[in-house]
């Protein structure tokens, strides 16, 4: 079943209600066979909660504490830049959660005892914190590594295309070397997704793990003011017009 969270747009009635009626809610709920509008709202509000809850914590950066994720400092950054991504990460969090906890045999309200101290909110967002969130993020990290790593063999495969010949050939296959040996994978990756695919900043956000199109062009600020740094020291031999225009360099524009 598919459910519709609208921000902002409040529910008709507030059926969990913390620790004092969450109970009388579970007993009419398992009268109710776990099924009807009763059993959908109460499911509805604490999607809401738990999405806006989640989304909050990646935005603060409290959710690294409060997890079992172990989220990586990056991670965090981005969560805290990339409202997409939080949105994301929390719904697929929420998804999660909710087909085991409002399944068939609704094993999640089952488990719940009011005795414990915890309302059916902390209950709920307890599940998505130490299970849901963790097991999202861990897929969502691979996914992005893979992502960057994949960009990255493209462009070290450069100095090996027939695209270039000659002296020509030879300069650019050098540059990229030299520039290649001081970025890091994520910058690698994104000169990579530039010279193979021809993508925008936003673009390429998407493929690398939702990253804002501000952080991916940060990241090639920061290469070229390594880059040209470096040449300026004489620690890289890289021709100036390769990183001041892009004529033989479609290899190494994202340094541009």
């Amino acid at each position: 079943m598919t459910h519709m969270i609208i921000a902002g747009e409040a529910p008709q009635r507030e059926l969990v209600q913390g620790l004092g009626g969450d109970a009388e809610l579970v007993q009419q709920l398992e009268a109710d066979g776990y099924s009807g509008v009763r059993f959908e709202l109460a499911r509805e509000q604490l999607w809401t909660y738990a999405v806006r809850a989640l989304t909050g914590m990646m935005r603060n950066g409290s959710i690294a504490a409060s997890s079992r994720a172990g989220i990586w400092a990056n991670e965090l950054k981005m969560l805290e830049r990339d409202r997409d991504l939080r949105d994301q990460l929390a719904l697929e969090t929420v998804i999660a959660v909710d087909a085991w906890w409002f399944g068939e045999e609704a094993l999640g309200l089952n488990a719940w005892d009011p005795a414990k101290g915890a309302s059916l909110r902390t209950y709920f967002m307890g599940a998505c914190l130490s299970s849901g969130f963790p097991n999202v993020l861990r897929s969502w990290r691979r996914k992005r590594l893979k992502s960057e790593a994949a960009s990255a063999r493209h462009l070290e495969r450069i100095h090996d295309s027939a695209d270039q010949s000659g002296l020509e050939a030879v300069i650019l296959r050098a540059v990229v070397r030299e520039v290649l040996a001081e970025a890091t994978l994520v910058q690698k990756s994104i000169c990579g997704l530039i010279y193979t695919q021809d993508l925008t900043h936003k673009e390429i956000g998407k493929v690398l793990g939702n990253r804002s199109a501000a952080a991916v062009g940060a990241q090639l600020n920061r290469l070229r003011t390594k880059v040209t740094r470096l040449v300026r020291i004489g620690v890289l031999d890289v021709p100036t017009e390769y990183l001041a225009s892009a004529g033989a360099g479609s290899a190494v524009r994202g340094v541009n």
